[in-house]
């Protein structure tokens, strides 16, 4: 469980950096705004994203046994709570 927690708060890091860059692209580039933008997308992404996230994935591994379907459930579950 904690290697997947890792993974999860690893892949919140980086998508609030695309984020940001992406979203930075068109304006002149202002570091406090790069930041400030950064530091609020990463708190959403980090308790939101990654608490859903990891309630998806228990509740499809209670309910289903083979992996695909697993898989499947965690990707409706996750989509179904936003």
């Amino acid at each position: 469980m904690s290697i997947i927690l890792r993974r999860k708060i690893l892949t919140s890091i980086l998508s609030s950096v695309l984020f940001v860059l992406i979203f930075s692209v068109p304006t002149v580039f202002d570091m406090n705004a790069f930041v400030n933008l950064y530091y609020l997308n990463l708190m959403f992404v980090a308790t939101y994203g990654v608490i859903t996230s990891m309630f998806s994935d228990w509740l499809s591994q209670k309910i289903f046994i083979a992996n695909t379907n697993r898989e499947i459930a965690s990707f409706l579950f996750y989509l179904v709570q936003y």
